[in-house]
């Protein structure tokens, strides 16, 4: 990854000819393709000072003169923060041929039922063939049984098969082409992955001129081997089986030569580590491609005394008589970070050694744990790595915070850290407790703060306690244990939920180090019953199954580990019993386990779409009749290299936006009236909160910081620094800096997307997009999303309208040159692929080909941005969504041109307030005090005995509090309210006097 955000900007040389754009039904008729766009993915430089807090005010008073500041909702809704990757996409598609890339789910289970009939005791190579030949039209094969050789056929511990086939035409092989087709164990096709191409249409495979010989020899001659070159020892034919340069005759189709052709494939060696593949054309004898197969770095073994003074042995890797610490087996890295702290701009160096040899102790321990909790998952469980499929694990030592040798070592997300305070890499249990962070990360995604946070650290200490078999953490700490199982109350640690200790965010982030021993003792107390492994299947289970969500509280784990227990022994099992009386015994006791966070009203009025179009605003009707339907509220150029450069209030009154120059303007969408809010010239992102109360801001200078303005009080302005959300409380600074950034629905946490990276001197840096929520208040920082397997990046979130549970977002893979479009529910850890298509390469890169997908108001649909290829331009399309804002109804259709969509909702009802005067049968006095915090008394007089009800809204007229409700006798009262709980602004309290109501307004300010 680039040092600049993914997605691809494209500049415009010439108008669009919009006028001629006719529109039916949202789908557009292009008569005109614009034309002259110019790939740029350059970030603006601008200026990078930081603004200082007197501009912070000032911006935060401009807007206060402008704006109102207003609750949105009284109601909090709860915001889910963590997510694993749950599995793989249901379908996705090579975009150059339109083959299967990977499929499961629903498009598995209409193949099959294409298949036909399966006669009994079919080999499943053959129904993997047959379910092949189910679909013409998707697999794009003429005639599967012909083209698809058996390659490779395994089981796995489950009992499921996976059948691999390679491609061929006409008898010849098609280069590294696949296909492999899953069948679980009974038998039943469930998933297919791979790579190939379409039956090649018109490819004369007799006609060969260029034959085998002078392919050999072209190749030869280019790698310029002499003849004594080529005499190789007896010791490199005997090691490599090696008589000189063989050819065979295939068929070349990859993304780099996507049209069929025949070739030689030349394999040659020139030395003993190098081997060159050639594929020269077989018909001119061009050479098409080559390149140097040889791995870079070559296994091997060593040994080194450990912390503990015990002699370990470790693989190792060579490259040219220069050792490496680097198990290519288990994909262990171990880096120096030389007494630095880890960030963007210090380069860690991968441990080395001139002649194998390892003095510094806690790089061999650290290397030797890591590997010995990686076969500990693979023998016991079955899992290969942290995520399952091998991922690179980096391993840094060393590490040093605020000058000084750090006394903790922590998983960062992508990589594993040790401090010198202690010798923490030589403690086994600590090393297996970091890593099963890594392991919860990518199965259930426990959010890392209160409850859920408690079990991320409760099962972290209770597998560590698994792969070093005691009941103690860190007994081989200089310091000695830190934590025991078996009596956590000997560290001061609760035993039982009746020492749970319920603390703010902002104290170990709720209480995960504290109420963490509740539930591993009652791990702990099921071992001493059932056995350690049997106890260690169970907790696997529970995330491996995923009977864990992100916010999951203690019950249910209690659920989950009974469940799991019951897969795997039997619901009537003596080991079931076992689990459910320890959690009986720590006080988890059995209850309905949690609940996701329900649904808010959605906005009523007319809906609306704000986008940006050859950087400039555009303002839309959401169904568009005709070209009268688009307004430019604006005519200021717009800043275009943000995600996030267009912000609207949620009553759809008024809108901000960062101009080209970097200046604040605030938009009246009443009279289009423009005001210049800040002309500073430093700013890049933008957020209003729902409540108006708050703008979040990022700057030009692209660094890990985040401006807040508090409109209601300009003394409350801030700038926090964003980090990488490790475990441990040990915050690392890799963050280069946030992009997108929106606000949750009530205005207390701030979901953003960032770019992290470590410098490593291998040139591949441990770099990688994310999606995180900050709590303003408390500025703790949460993971939503981490990338995943195959190089998977994810960026641009965004809220559903009516629920935190559910955001969509960008998703994407250089690896497998996909770009998605997602929907992530954060409650159960589901993902819904929306939209899918292949990337777009230039010379410069990589990037996605969609993006910034925004809910509409009411989320049925979701619009996002397209690059058209033909057209050459963004268009914005929508995509129809079912009850659930994660299942895609139907297909997409084009908005307009355009990118960087935002709805809004405009002609909310307005109140207007009533004279203090009014008739009988009543009075409504104004509040005192007012402005009032957080308790303010309303006076009011009632002339005749009746039913009376006094009632606050916010002003989108959501019931806030009923006061008073019921009869009342003639006279004067007073009533009080509480605001405590409520965001600072305006409120509307309502006097109903039989028929008769009266309203007036009040402010609470914080």
């Amino acid at each position: 990854m680039k040092n600049v955000k993914y997605s691809l900007r494209i500049l415009t040389g010439v108008l669009f000819f919009l006028a001629a754009a006719s529109f039916i039904n949202t789908t557009i008729s292009w008569s005109i393709p614009p034309a002259g766009l110019l790939p740029s993915a350059q970030v603006t430089a601008g200026n990078h000072n930081r603004p200082d807090q007197s501009t912070l005010m000032s911006i935060s008073l401009r807007l206060k003169s402008i704006i109102n500041p207003a609750s949105r909702h009284a109601k909090t809704v709860p915001s889910a923060v963590s997510l694993a990757q749950s599995g793989g996409m249901p379908y996705y598609r090579n975009e150059s041929d339109g083959t299967p890339v990977f499929m499961t789910g629903d498009t598995v289970t209409a193949l099959k039922k294409s298949m036909g009939k399966i006669v009994p005791g079919t080999a499943l190579s053959d129904i993997a063939l047959q379910f092949l030949s189910s679909g013409s039209d998707v697999f794009k094969l003429d005639n599967p049984q012909d083209e698809l050789r058996l390659g490779s056929e395994t089981v796995s511990q489950d009992g499921s098969h996976h059948i691999g086939f390679d491609q061929y035409y006409q008898g010849i092989p098609l280069w590294g082409h696949r296909l492999v087709v899953h069948f679980d164990k009974d038998g039943e096709p469930y998933a297919l992955n791979a790579r190939y191409s379409p039956t090649p249409q018109n490819l004369d495979t007799s006609n060969v001129p260029y034959d085998m010989k002078s392919a050999v020899d072209k190749a030869t001659a280019d790698l310029s081997l002499t003849t004594s070159k080529q005499e190789l020892d007896d010791i490199f034919r005997s090691l490599y089986s090696y008589d000189g340069p063989t050819a065979e005759l295939v068929i070349l189709s990859d993304r780099e030569n996507p049209d069929p052709r025949l070739v030689w494939h030349v394999t040659i060696r020139p030395n003993m580590k190098d081997m060159w593949y050639y594929f020269i054309d077989a018909r001119n004898g061009d050479i098409v491609e080559k390149y140097n197969t040889a791995v870079s770095y070559a296994a091997d073994q060593a040994s080194g005394k450990d912390a503990l003074g015990v002699n370990r042995n470790f693989n190792v890797s060579n490259d040219s008589g220069v050792y490496y610490m680097i198990d290519t087996d288990a994909n262990i890295y171990t880096y120096d970070a030389q007494g630095k702290v880890l960030n963007s701009k210090h380069s860690a160096v991968l441990v080395s050694s001139p002649n194998n040899t390892w003095p510094d102790s806690i790089a061999v321990s650290a290397h030797s744990n890591v590997w010995a909790v990686y076969e500990y998952y693979l023998e016991k469980h079955n899992r290969k790595g942290v995520d399952g499929n091998g991922i690179k694990l980096p391993v840094f030592i060393h590490y040093t915070e605020d000058g000084k040798p750090m006394y903790n070592a922590f998983w960062g997300g992508e990589f594993m850290a040790f401090g010198d305070g202690d010798i923490f890499a030589a403690a086994l249990d600590v090393v297996a407790h970091e890593l099963t962070h890594a392991v919860v990360q990518y199965t259930v995604g426990l959010e890392y703060k209160y409850q859920s946070g408690a079990l991320n650290e409760g099962i972290a200490d209770a597998m560590a306690a698994m792969v070093d078999p005691d009941w103690e953490i860190g007994e081989d700490l200089k310091m000695g244990a830190i934590r025991d199982l078996k009596n956590p109350e000997r560290f001061g640690l609760p035993a039982t939920m009746g020492g749970y200790q319920s603390l703010p965010l902002s104290e170990d982030n709720g209480g995960v180090h504290i109420n963490m021993s509740i539930p591993s003792r009652a791990c702990e107390l099921t071992a001493e019953v059932i056995g350690r492994d049997e106890t260690a299947q169970i907790l696997y289970g529970v995330l491996n199954k995923m009977y864990l969500t992100p916010q999951a509280q203690f019950i249910d784990m209690r659920l989950g580990a009974i469940q799991s227990a019951t897969d795997l022994f039997g619901a009537d099992s003596p080991e079931v019993a076992a689990v459910a009386q320890a959690f009986d015994t720590v006080g988890i006791l059995n209850d309905q386990p949690t609940k996701p966070p329900a649904d808010i009203p959605p906005p009523t009025g007319d809906t609306w779409v704000a986008f940006v179009l050859q950087n400039q605003l555009k303002l839309g009707k959401s169904v568009l009749a005709s070209q009268s339907d688009i307004y430019s509220p604006s005519q200021t150029t717009l800043y275009d290299q943000s995600s996030s450069p267009v912000t609207v209030s949620h009553d759809g009154t008024f809108l901000l936006f960062v101009d080209s120059s970097n200046n604040i303007r605030h938009v009246d969408l009443a009279t289009f009236k423009e005001t210049v809010i800040d002309s500073s010239g430093v700013w890049r992102s933008i957020a209003l909160s729902p409540d108006n109360a708050h703008l979040a801001l990022t700057t030009t200078a692209q660094d890990n910081t985040v401006c807040f303005i508090n409109i209601v009080n300009s003394q409350d302005c801030k700038t926090d620094t964003l980090y990488t959300a490790s475990t441990e409380g040990a915050n690392t600074n890799t963050v280069v800096y946030a992009d997108m950034i929106e606000w949750n629905h009530d205005g207390t946490q701030l979901l953003y997307d960032a770019l992290h990276s470590v410098p490593v001197t291998d040139g591949n840096p441990v770099e990688f997009w994310d999606v995180n929520l900050l709590d303003v208040d408390s500025g703790v920082i949460t993971r939503v999303k981490t990338p995943t397997e195959s190089g998977i990046q994810v960026g641009n979130p965004s809220f559903a309208e009516t629920n935190d549970r559910y955001i969509v977002c960008d998703m994407f893979s250089e690896d497998t040159n996909v770009s998605m479009i997602v929907a992530i529910d954060l409650f159960n850890l589901q993902i819904s692929q929306l939209s899918n298509t292949g990337m777009i390469r230039t010379s410069q890169g990589s990037y996605p080909n969609l993006g910034h997908p925004r809910y509409s108001p009411d989320d049925t649909s979701v619009m996002f941005q397209h690059y058209d290829s033909f057209y050459r331009a963004y268009v914005l399309e929508q995509l129809s969504l079912d009850t659930d804002k994660m299942t895609p109804i139907g297909n997409t259709q084009a908005y307009y041109y355009g990118e960087l969509p935002v709805w809004l909702v405009r002609n909310q009802p307005t109140v207007v307030e009533e004279e203090n005067e009014l008739p009988s049968p009543g009075i409504l006095l104004q509040n005192t005090p007012n402005p009032f915090n957080p308790v303010t008394t309303i006076p009011y007089t009632v002339s005749e005995p009746g039913l009376v009800s006094l009632t606050v809204y916010d002003l989108l007229g959501q019931n806030v509090a009923t006061l008073v409700n019921g009869y009342s006798p003639a006279g004067s009262f007073t009533a009080t309210f509480d605001g405590r709980g409520l965001a600072s602004g305006i409120y509307l309290y309502l006097l109903k006097i039989g028929d008769y109501s009266m309203t007036k307004k009040m402010t609470l300010v914080k």
